[in-house]
């Protein structure tokens, strides 16, 4: 439990006492103490004087932000005590922060604080930055209202609103006061007590709003004035301990409001009729009553005072004169108002009723965040759908995992969907054999369906030997399923930038605006953003001649290891990654090795070469291993080993151009691992993350549909891009008699050749 000020009373010092008595024990029981108790009975203060710090007279008791004098039980308030030292820059940040110094939990001062609040809309309105200078008017507006704090010093406001006992007052009256203007709204509570011929009226509590910067007509400001004041008197009628129920009277000067409150009619707009319906709900509609302007204490509120006018001001502290009258009577004062309780202040137009039916997708795909999960619900629906059949004709039924044909048909059937729900006209003219209409985005990519349904490009390669989907990519709009798509993507390559995605995408598939969309995805990819940072961007120095001379690849090679990585079967072994990264083609090649000693260096060098080819250069850092791995390929190669270039000692950057590739090997394996632990069998697996590498496209990747070929580091080792598994021609091919012979010919020619 956390406390702050405790503020309470009663009418007898006997009463006080049992208040603090129980308060003292139920903080004892949680090991609490009560600290820098003040009261105005001496009584009091001398009775408990060994269970509570009593503060003296001269000392500074607060209470919710006030000052609370117990000699004469009054509030004061501080004002702003800025210091004779401070400089005030007259800026929004600063109207801002010193309206907040000015704390008024009751409201007394609202008025006052209802000024700068209208002042620092003004510059909210003008989109005045936080730091700028304020315009002189607004400057000399604030600087009034600065200045005005001073006369806080002499205010003092009583904390009782009657000199006799509580209990003993036998007719207690609430009224509330609404009000509004164009800058502001507010409301005001007053308690009238009358014993005999004396009536005392003060004020309680208020509250001030500034209009709402979306523009409202001046009745329904006042409205929300008269709705503040219901909750207002709501509030202080439960807040008051009183025996007898207390009279309940609310005023406004608006007889459109008051209309509207009195009024049954359901004609009204939304916004007049919901806040109406919680008025009455609040306050009986007979208690609201009408009351001339000037008589109108919430008036002061709407539109700001200072704190010169306002110190002294009986209307604002102790309400209108007449609820100081004995003989005041509230039928005398709605004698002479006449307020039509038909007001119909808007009229609320005509509804129309309209039906419109929209075709349900078959497969929301907006549902699913990925393709995987989208692809494999459509393939339960085909399953449930085809076992249905097959359970009548005696075909034994699918279970278990799907294969590998069934996801192929459910993502045929999905981009069947998404076709037909972005390109209705276009299939619709295609399928009647008639032209796309000149408008549609597809007209220029010449589309076709196949025979499964699916719209795919006519391109201009369509003779060639290239697969299927080559030669027809799939035409996708752009969308959550594209998205999907380019997502599934991004993260098979192991996380590749924009031209790897786009490239991989272009071998199946046209979507539009792809790169855009791989753009998008890359940017929102929480493993890129961790991972990625922007390179310096120094001048690029020329290349030398052994990177630019044709060679084969890794002819000239560099060498760097990477790591440590850790295995979960070899807890506390570290291993470490050799990268060997050719400097021609700029194709990688990926060992595991268990440390970076010689030996291992060797053996993993060895292997290198059995697959690759003994290189003619290599490139290397200064490493103790390296060093001596120079001398150690004499003895193992001969006459055969490579020529070994060092750079300069404790210049990485000599290395950049493999040291960059080492950088792409880390973070695919960390976007790829994230914190699992795996085996290291499992870590002998990082050749996908070679292939992805060298799957990476070496040149331009253009938006045009007829650019699809690209090339990239796998061509030059393999013929092939290796991000997609090779064409297969299930179709038969028919050998002819003539064939042989012409392959005879072929053959003989070639070994005469040899």
């Amino acid at each position: 439990m956390y406390v702050d000020n405790w503020f309470s009373g009663a009418d007898t010092v006997e009463e006080v006492a049992t208040k603090f008595k129980t308060a003292y024990d139920i903080m004892a029981d949680a090991n609490m103490s009560l600290e820098k108790v003040s009261s105005n009975s001496v009584v009091i203060a001398s009775k408990f004087k060994d269970k509570m710090q009593i503060l003296s007279d001269d000392e500074i008791n607060m209470v919710l932000g006030l000052k609370w004098s117990n000699y004469d039980d009054k509030f004061s308030y501080f004002g702003l005590h800025l210091g004779p030292d401070f400089e005030i820059s007259y800026t929004k940040r600063t109207v801002l922060s010193l309206i907040a110094k000015v704390f008024d939990p009751c409201g007394f001062i609202s008025p006052f604080i209802m000024y700068a609040k209208i002042i620092f809309q003004v510059i909210w309105k003008l989109g005045i930055s936080w730091d700028d200078k304020l315009p002189d008017e607004l400057e000399r507006k604030f600087k009034k209202w600065i200045d005005s704090t001073r006369y806080f010093s002499s205010l003092a406001i009583r904390c009782y609103f009657t000199n006799v006992p509580w209990k003993s007052i036998e007719h207690i009256e609430i009224h509330g006061f609404g009000d509004a203007s164009e800058k502001g709204f507010g409301a005001c509570v007053y308690l009238r007590v009358c014993l005999g011929n004396d009536c005392q009226s003060s004020l309680v509590m208020s509250k001030a709003r500034v209009a709402p910067i979306k523009k409202l007509t001046l009745p329904k400001l006042e409205l929300m004035g008269a709705l503040l004041c219901a909750r207002l008197v709501r509030f202080v009628e439960r807040a008051l301990d009183s025996k007898i129920k207390p009279g309940i009277v609310c005023w406004t000067d608006s007889t459109i409001t008051l209309g509207w409150i009195r009024s049954d009619s359901v004609t009204r707009d939304v916004f007049v009729n919901n806040r109406v319906r919680e008025i009455q709900h609040l306050t009986p509609p007979s208690h609201w009553h009408h009351c001339s302007g000037s008589n109108n204490p919430a008036d002061l509120m709407t539109r700001g005072l200072l704190a010169e006018k306002l110190i002294g001001n009986n209307l604002w502290f102790s309400g209108p004169c007449n609820l100081s009258d004995p003989t005041f009577s509230i039928q005398d004062s709605d004698n002479s108002i006449i307020v039509n309780e038909t007001v119909n202040y808007e009229s609320k137009d005509h509804l129309v009723c309209l039906s419109v039916q929209t075709a349900t997708p078959m497969f929301d795909v907006e549902k699913y965040n990925n393709l995987n999960k989208s692809i494999r619900i459509v393939g339960y629906v085909q399953r449930f759908m085809s076992n249905c059949k097959a359970k009548g004709s005696g075909v034994a039924v699918s279970t278990g995992g799907f294969t590998t044909e069934e996801l192929d048909k459910a993502k045929a059937r999905l981009i069947y969907v998404v076709q037909r729900e972005a390109f209705p006209s276009e299939i619709q003219a295609l399928s009647d054999q008639r032209l796309i209409p000149k408008n549609s985005k597809l007209r220029k990519l010449d589309p076709f369906i196949d025979d499964k349904g699916i719209v795919r490009i006519k391109d201009r390669l369509q003779f060639s030997d290239l697969s299927y989907e080559s030669k027809h990519p799939i035409i996708l709009p752009r969308g959550h399923f594209s998205k999907l798509l380019v997502q599934f993507q991004h993260k098979f390559l192991k996380h590749a930038g924009v031209n790897s995605i786009v490239s991989s995408l272009r071998s199946s598939f046209h979507v539009t605006g792809e790169r855009r969309m791989a753009k998008t995805v890359v940017r929102e990819c929480l493993d890129c953003c961790r991972h990625d940072s922007r390179p310096c961007s120094q001048p690029a120095a020329p290349l030398p001649d052994l990177r630019v001379t044709p060679a084969p690849p890794f002819a000239v090679t560099g060498i760097d290891f990477a790591g440590p990585v850790f295995s979960a079967d070899y807890p506390g072994k570290k291993l470490y990654m050799l990268l060997f990264t050719c400097a021609i083609v700029r194709a990688v090649h990926l060992e595991l090795t268990e440390s970076m000693s010689l030996v291992d260096f060797m053996q993993a060098l060895r292997k290198f070469a059995a697959r690759r080819s003994i290189p003619s250069v290599i490139y290397s850092d200064n490493a103790k291993t390296f060093v001596a791995a120079s001398s150690e390929v004499q003895k193992v190669f001969g006459h055969l080993a490579p020529k070994w270039r060092f750079n300069v000692p404790r210049s990485p950057w000599w290395g950049g151009w493999f040291e960059r590739l080492v950088g792409s090997v880390k973070v695919a394996l960390k976007k790829t691992l994230g914190i699992r632990y795996v085996r290291k069998k499992e870590l002998e697996t990082i050749v996908e993350i070679e292939a992805c590498i060298n799957s990476r496209p070496l040149t331009f990747v253009s938006d045009e549909p007829d650019f699809e070929h690209y090339l990239t580091p796998s061509h030059f080792i393999l013929g092939r891009n290796i991000s997609f598994k090779p064409p297969v021609d299930i179709e038969p091919y028919v050998v002819t008699p003539d064939d042989l012979r012409d392959r005879e010919e072929i053959v003989n020619k070639r070994l005469e050749q040899f």
